[in-house]
């Protein structure tokens, strides 16, 4: 396996390509991404506006992890992060984020706290919980993803916009 240093590229993209093809290159990236939003809200049973909100949480989380990781801290392999050491954000910070009225953010994170997907650690601080990222269903459907933007990759590279370098 090749190991890529940081800011190196596996992939080149080409424009000219995407201007050849525009319709089937957003066919290709549009299915994807509606077919991973639709399984993440089957997943959990969310509204549109609440998987947005869940998503913002999660990709938090994951961006300190990897941050703490690039400073020196042993970036645990295992998706188990305790609880304190997840990413959170307020209600206001995911309104912003999102571009949405902050009343529509905090009936979403009320609904999502119901079902117990977050938690509020500390003056409004909220983090997923452990619900979210169990490994039993969490680890499958990442591998799920991983497939999917594999095969899209693919057709992408059938098409000429995606070539390896």
């Amino acid at each position: 396996m090749r190991h890529l240093r940081r800011g190196e590229a596996l992939f080149d993209v080409r424009e000219e390509m995407v201007a050849e093809a525009p319709l089937p290159v957003a066919y290709a990236i549009g299915n994807a991404l509606l077919q991973i939003n639709i399984e993440v809200r089957h997943m959990y049973g969310l509204k549109p506006v609440d998987m947005l909100a869940l998503h913002v949480l999660i990709v938090a989380g994951a961006q300190r992890t990897m941050r703490l990781a690039g400073r020196g801290v042993p970036l645990k392999r295992k998706l188990a992060v305790p609880p304190e050491e997840r990413g959170t954000l307020s209600r206001r910070a995911i309104a912003q984020v999102l571009d949405l009225p902050f009343e529509t953010v905090r009936r979403a994170t009320a609904r999502l706290m119901a079902q117990g997907l977050i938690t509020e650690r500390c003056r409004g601080k909220l983090v997923v919980t452990d619900k979210v990222v169990d490994p039993e269903s969490f680890i499958p459907f990442l591998a799920e993803i991983a497939k999917r933007w594999t095969a899209t990759t693919e057709r992408l590279a059938e098409l000429g916009v995606v070539r390896l370098i």
